[in-house]
């Protein structure tokens, strides 16, 4: 067995476990005898118990999320390289078609664990999600490999995800199985078009056509895989009323803390926060400011929501990296990948932004993410990006 494959299934074998441990622990003060908390069948509701007032009218939720995210969304640092853009789809429902489309990743949570990560809270969210990212070098005029430099590299990937909300104890759980294919020319297509237009517009020479995308990372095509799985905790809620003092559910603060570790493609474990201010009606768990890395959340719009929700929002993560398949190249062939001893073993993600929710419809603007180097040497460097969110939420099941 290759190096490669042994380091994947030791994360499967030591960093997931860890993180379900966590999560029995912390459920078997709640449920039956057992500390599981009972999963609702198709004919009987989701025990109001499960969840407070202010929730119980989320029994139908259906709806979609579009997540834009380019570099040139932040205008004072476009600098067109490392993370330059991805773009990602995801359709959601508590029962549907999509939770029969989740049932690999089911079978995948029951083979991995004696007990399921999901086991002990009270209600799932299905998802799909279907998108790509791109990431360049920082010259696209030339044609040849860029010493020192990150490779170009793509992702065409269709997600498979679940989570699962106990609301009493203030935590939920998610796991993710990701399908994908690196080494597409889908990603040139779009890049070469976005700049074509932007130089049309401008008159300008640049930004210059992506001239190297033959050397990208498994060019021509190669499978990949990625399983999920992560944690989060409400460490915060103020003012924390009483429904009866507090009809809508309205708070002015949350702090959500997280914990999640990856397999496949990308291989890491991460720990973070994020805090949200202002006028807030959805809870911790149907927020996440960076969607495209996570799987089942970013739920953000509810059916009978009517009120004003607006917020700002901030978080930050710490990962530490065992593999990088977008820098370091999978199994194929690659003309240019960079070494493990090129790979930071621990960076920094941040974001930023703004979100407001009326009726049915959320809308949420990243002002600015980064990401500190994800490689060593002459041409290491942190980057940035910015993001927009479109969330709408269905009145009939999917």
């Amino acid at each position: 067995m290759n190096t490669r494959a042994a380091f994947l299934l030791y994360a499967l074998s030591t960093a997931f476990p860890a993180i379900a441990q966590t999560v029995v622990s912390a459920g078997t003060s709640t449920g039956d005898s057992t500390g599981k908390a009972a999963r609702p069948s198709a004919a009987q509701p989701n025990p109001s118990s499960l969840m407070s007032p202010g929730s119980r009218n989320l029994q139908s939720f259906n709806g979609w999320n579009l997540y834009v995210e380019e570099d040139l969304l932040f205008a004072p640092r476009n600098e067109d390289r490392n993370y330059t853009g991805g773009i990602g789809l995801r359709l959601y429902a508590e029962d549907s078609w999509i939770k029969s489309l989740c049932r690999p990743l089911e079978l995948l949570d029951g083979f991995l664990f004696a007990e399921s990560p999901h086991e002990y809270s009270g209600r799932q969210v299905y998802s799909v999600m279907t998108g790509l990212t791109a990431f360049t070098p920082d010259s696209l005029k030339v044609s040849h490999v860029v010493p020192d430099d990150r490779p170009y590299a793509s992702l065409i990937f269709f997600t498979l995800g679940e989570m699962s909300v106990n609301e009493p104890k203030n935590f939920a759980v998610e796991s993710g199985l990701t399908f994908g294919m690196l080494g597409l020319r889908t990603a040139e297509g779009i890049q070469s078009w976005i700049h074509s237009k932007s130089r049309a517009r401008s008159g300008d020479s640049t930004p210059f056509p992506p001239r190297g995308w033959a050397h990208q990372i498994s060019d021509g095509g190669e499978p990949t895989l990625l399983y999920h799985l992560a944690v989060h905790y409400k460490l915060l809620e103020v003012p924390d009323l009483p429904d009866v003092h507090n009809p809508l559910g309205l708070h002015g603060l949350q702090w959500i803390c997280m914990a999640e570790a990856n397999a496949g493609y990308y291989t890491d474990i991460a720990f973070g926060s994020s805090i949200r201010a202002g006028r807030i009606r959805s809870r911790f768990w149907q927020f996440n400011s960076s969607p495209m890395t996570s799987y089942t959340e970013g739920l953000n719009a509810q059916k009978d929501r009517w009120h004003l929700e607006a917020y700002l929002f901030g978080s930050t993560r710490m990962r530490v990296v065992g593999y990088n398949a977008l820098l370091q190249g999978q199994f194929g062939q690659s003309d240019y990948t960079l070494g493990s001893d090129r790979i930071n073993r621990l960076i920094q993600e941040f974001d930023f932004g703004a979100a407001a929710n009326v009726k049915r419809i959320n809308l949420a603007w990243v002002i600015f993410s980064g990401r500190t180097a994800e490689f060593d040497g002459p041409m290491e460097r942190s980057h940035y990006w910015g993001s927009v969110f479109l969330s709408y939420q269905n009145s009939v099941k999917l």
